[in-house]
């Protein structure tokens, strides 16, 4: 199940089409067929690897689209509804190992939508921006529903403070990497650090270069926090505003239609 939903993206129309379909059936039979209370930790998190790969429609549904709709905008449009979609989603985010898979994913997800439009971009700092509130907004969706499974008094599976500070450090990177800093915030990053350089700074042929670790780490990310403190960056500013749309995505995973 969960090796098939990776065929997905087969260049091949049919394979994919057929890995489609497999996904679809596989999440109707784990929502019709099999009461919450069945749902064993490896079910979790094959269902979780079978989500994560189905990141359009998880960010779509994140950002207020539906797989109900027409005309169908989504591969798994008139296979899986809504609420079997998110009823799946509901069900196995508990599982830590789950989580993370879906966090992690869908963070690729997010910065890979961003490699792949940033270099054709009209208004980098715009598509920047924009594409950092989607980020955003699928990371609140996920708590929310995290939340909403965890119940009332219970800490839920998803760190959505970390999260806002590993995407800000990222999106710090992107903005340096694609010239949208001004260059007293780039030298900030190599004398800011007691007067020598952040971790993160190096040159390269005699030119500034911001690097990062892969994954970033709620750790690592604090660093480049630091180097924003002691700036005044407007698109650094602009990139901390972007995280508010976390906020948007948590009222929608609240508001998640499931069969529990």
């Amino acid at each position: 199940m969960a090796v098939s939903s990776t065929m997905r993206t087969d260049q091949d129309e049919q394979t994919a089409a057929k890995a489609t379909w497999i996904v679809a059936k596989s999440m109707e039979f784990a929502v019709g067929q099999v009461p919450l209370k069945d749902y064993t930790s490896t079910m979790k998190q094959n269902l979780a690897a079978l989500l994560a790969n189905s990141p359009k429609e998880l960010a779509g549904l994140a950002s207020g689209d539906s797989l109900d709709a027409s005309p169908p905008g989504y591969d798994l449009s008139g296979l899986v509804t809504d609420t079997q979609f998110e009823t799946v989603l509901y069900r196995v985010i508990d599982d830590e190992n789950a989580a993370d898979t879906l966090v992690t994913t869908m963070l690729q997800y997010h910065h890979n939508q961003i490699d792949e439009k940033m270099p054709m971009s009209a208004d980098p700092k715009t598509t920047l921006l924009g594409q950092y509130q989607s980020a955003a907004q699928t990371m609140g969706y996920l708590d929310g529903i995290a939340e909403l499974r965890a119940g009332n008094n219970r800490l839920d599976t998803i760190d959505v403070t970390d999260i806002r500070t590993v995407l800000r450090a990222q999106a710090y990177v992107d903005a340096a990497n694609y010239g949208l800093l001004k260059d007293t915030t780039i030298e900030a990053a190599a004398t800011g650090n007691n007067g020598g350089p952040f971790s993160f700074y190096t040159e390269a042929d005699g030119q500034p270069t911001i690097t990062a670790p892969d994954p970033i780490t709620p750790d690592a990310a604090h660093e480049y926090i630091s180097w924003q403190r002691q700036v005044n960056d407007s698109t650094m500013d602009s990139i901390d505003n972007a995280m508010v749309n976390t906020n948007a995505g948590y009222d929608q995973g609240q508001a998640a239609k499931i069969t529990k």
